[in-house]
């Protein structure tokens, strides 16, 4: 019940529908203030120290034992929270330039908005060809990203593009906008491969967990580099390939597994979890190895047949 009051009454903030009851506009805060004057001295203020003081502020407004209790929410003046929005600034450290222990600041930090710039820049061809490419594959998202001079900043940006993302700029060129969502998965050209282990085997769902050990080397270390260790895989009505996964289970024996794949474009829980393996053979190291198991599977269907004849 608290939090639902206390959800009610946000939403009458953001409505304007409210009454003010404390506020800070004359106080002041010892972790941003000093008297009535900033304790920061430059013309930009940490977000850190902002978020900080604000934090605190909330604290004091908001009393724990007002009454009544659960009823009350802070809110922060409109037009102040539109002028931080749109003046957030990313800085950097400029003493270890200064103490002469690396670079001048004006080529290292020209490197970096070169740096930015590009990443930036592949960030924007990988969502126009989402856009644009009716079959726009993994391999073509891996190729592409693999030009970036930051490959980690591109994937990050890539992560967090989509409509309510905003106007940037950088050394005042105005970036445009990731307005695109990144899919959380794309569709392999090929046939993909590793070795793993299997955990489970599921007859209804026709699946079986397994734990990846080692990507075949090439596209399938590339392409299926953000799949979880752990992993699901379908086999689809092939009684063969059931009965070698179940083998493999019971005599904890390890498979190479050729697969179509569906993958995840990165780490993200969302993303893991769309993806999709497809069993379409499974390759044994040995030629022993696999008449072994052609042996043990014809074991396997006499002990199912036996068992369902009971």
């Amino acid at each position: 019940m608290a939090a639902s009051r206390k959800r009610d009454t946000l939403q009458y903030v953001r409505d304007g529908e409210c009454d003010e009851i404390f506020t800070t506009r004359v106080g002041t805060g010892e972790l941003i203030f000093e008297d009535e004057q900033f304790l920061q001295t430059g013309g930009l203020i940490p977000m850190s120290d902002v978020h900080d003081v604000l934090y605190s502020y909330a604290s004091f407004l908001c009393i724990q034992n007002q009454e009544p209790r659960g009823k009350f929410a802070v809110g922060v003046d409109r037009a102040t929270v539109e002028a931080l929005i749109i003046s957030s600034v990313l800085v950097k450290d400029s003493t270890p330039e200064l103490m002469g222990k690396s670079q001048p600041d004006h080529t290292k930090l020209a490197w970096a908005v070169k740096n930015n710039l590009q990443a930036h820049g592949v960030a924007e061809k990988i969502l126009e060809l989402v856009n644009n490419v009716p079959r726009f594959s993994m391999n073509m998202f891996i190729k592409i990203l693999d030009t970036s001079d930051n490959v980690k900043l591109t994937e990050d940006l890539l992560q967090v593009a989509g409509p309510s993302y905003p106007e940037m700029f950088c050394n005042d060129v105005q970036l445009k906008r990731l307005a695109t969502k990144m899919p959380d998965t794309l569709p392999a050209d090929e046939l993909l491969s590793f070795k793993c282990t299997v955990l489970s085997v599921s007859s209804p769902d026709k699946s079986a967990l397994v734990k990846i050990t080692q990507m075949a080397p090439g596209p399938s270390q590339e392409l299926l580099k953000f799949l979880p260790e752990n992993i699901s895989v379908t086999f689809g009505s092939s009684s063969s390939l059931k009965s070698d996964l179940l083998i493999a289970q019971l005599n904890e024996d390890a498979l190479w597994l050729l697969v179509s794949a569906v993958c995840p474009t990165s780490t993200s829980s969302a993303a893991r979890k769309k993806a999709s393996l497809v069993v379409m053979q499974i390759m044994h190291e040995k030629t022993n190895t696999q008449d072994a198991y052609l042996e043990r599977r014809r074991l396997l269907k006499n002990l199912t047949s036996r068992q369902f004849k009971f």
